[in-house]
This record gives structure tokens, sequence and C-alpha cells, in this order.
């Protein structure tokens, strides 16, 4: 009778322990996974200068910013360059490609160009932006819109997947 009671402790402090190990590796998990509305260190009112071969090509802004490692996330993001405006409410972007997302009421300007969407790709090292949302695009008196694009903004080619337009005579 000893050795069944002896037994059954060993097998409940096994599945104790098993549990334990369980609980902590999914804690350290947690702990691992950036999640910026429970970080506390952050800068506010940012303004960062992307240098290339001809001296300052972006200057990226946002209200808030966060550090992930090599990426950079922001709130309110908008990036400028001598011939572009883009907008969003939030934005991932790599500081060492250029390459990053861009999510919510994304805006993209320029001279005579006006392009809406919800989420996009982007590399700012190649000036293109990507994505397989809804897009819509106003050009001079022209609107198209569609589902799907490439945007190579130098020189300025843009491409959309199921195109509807609408031109204005």
């Amino acid at each position: 009778m000893g050795t069944g009671k002896t037994l059954l402790l060993h097998l409940i402090y096994v599945l104790l322990l098993g549990g334990s190990i369980a609980y902590l590796n999914e804690f350290r998990f947690d702990e691992s996974i950036p999640n910026p509305g429970n970080r506390v260190g952050y800068l506010e009112d940012v303004l960062i200068k992307i240098y290339g071969r001809n001296g300052v090509e972006w200057n990226v802004e946002g209200k808030r910013l966060y550090s992930i490692g090599v990426d950079v996330l922001m709130d309110d993001l908008n990036l400028s360059s001598e011939e572009y405006v883009i907008k969003a409410t939030r934005g991932r972007i790599n500081r060492l490609s250029g390459k990053g997302s861009i999510e919510g009421k994304v805006e993209i300007k320029g001279e005579a160009l006006f392009i809406k969407t919800q989420k996009a790709n982007i590399d700012l090292k190649r000036k293109k932006i990507w994505g397989s949302g809804i897009i819509e695009v106003w050009r001079y008196e022209n609107y198209v819109s569609g589902k799907g694009y490439e945007i190579f903004l130098s020189p300025l080619r843009v491409i959309i997947k199921e195109v509807k337009t609408k031109h204005d005579a």
C-alpha cells in the first residue's frame, strides 16, 4: 500500500513540475513579444532624417516612436521627400533596410497626385509602395480605383490590378 501512495505522490509531483515548466516557458515567450501598449519607453514628436547619396532623401515624423530592435514603430506617421508626402496612422520601418509597412488612412500626395489606401508595404530606398488592398488614385482630372497595386515613386509609375476608372472630359 505504501508503494501505491508513493507512486501517486511522484505522479502528482511530475504533473505539477510539467505544468510549472510549461507556464514558465509561456510566460517567457509572452515577454519577448513587442507590444507598444505595454512598453514604457517612447519618444514623442519625433523627426528623423534619412540620408542617401544626394543628402536628405526622407524626413520621417511621428507623434510617438517606439524602438523595437532595428525596427521603428511610429504613431501618426508622416514621411516626406522633395516630391511626396506619405501619411498613415501607424508605421513600422526597419532602420537598416528602409523597408516596412504603414496602415490606417494611408495617403500619398505629390504634384497633381493623390492616393488613398488602408495598408501598404513600403521600401524607402527603392521608393516603392505596394499592397493587396483597395486603392484609389486621383491624377489631374482622372480617377482610378482597384485592388492590388505597386507604386514606384521615382519615376512615377502606378500599377493597379482589378482596375475601375473614371475619366472627366
